[in-house]
């Protein structure tokens, strides 16, 4: 859990207690990642990467039809890159907060299409290290920062295709499906399961 001072909270065992009825708890980009392996984009592969771009940057690794098994869960927005002759995290250059940050203006104020070429470069050099650790068939992205004034997935697929180098082809990239609603339906999938 990212939340100081809950880590150690039993929070399930509480909203047990307050709702009377058993308590799962996931992470939300675990779940909306699930929710797009099993009814989404990513429906009928069998490893999917799932990162959420929005205010900052998450993920999971789907496999299966389950998050893949993990000792501190996935995160993806803090990985290392070395851009601009500088080491940084994928979050600090990707997220709705760093474009904010870098470009002075909130994300969905920013119509230059240049801006956001360069934002789905930066984030490709990202989605190069999660293909080469993680080897999905599919990479999805969603979150606030792939809607329609956002990152271009055509051009995070040119870009990645400049770099990654190591495979005969890169994975496939696509938008989220389910949009908003993944994590719900990543929630109905892990109950069934």
């Amino acid at each position: 859990m990212n939340l100081r001072g809950w880590s150690k909270k039993p929070l399930a065992k509480e909203l047990k207690k307050i709702f009377g009825a058993p308590v799962l708890l996931e992470n939300d980009a675990g779940l909306a990642g699930l929710g797009e392996a099993v009814y989404g984009a990513g429906k009928g592969k069998k490893i999917v990467a799932y990162l959420t771009i929005s205010t900052g940057v998450g993920g999971a690794r789907i496999v299966d039809e389950k998050i893949d098994k993990n000792a501190f869960g996935f995160e993806p927005g803090h990985q290392i890159v070395f851009l601009n002759k500088k080491f940084t995290t994928l979050e600090n250059i990707a997220s709705g907060t760093a474009i904010e940050k870098k470009y002075g203006k909130k994300p969905f104020e920013i119509f230059d299409a240049k801006i956001w070429d360069n934002v789905a470069k930066d984030l490709a050099y990202g989605l190069h290290n999660v293909a080469v650790l993680w080897s999905p068939d599919i990479i999805i992205l969603g979150g606030s920062m792939m809607k329609k004034i956002g990152i271009p997935v055509e051009r995070v697929k040119f870009h990645l295709s400049k770099i990654l180098k190591i495979f005969p082809k890169s994975p496939l990239i696509k938008k989220s499906k389910l949009g908003d609603l993944a994590g719900l339906y990543g929630a109905l999938a892990r109950l069934k399961s």
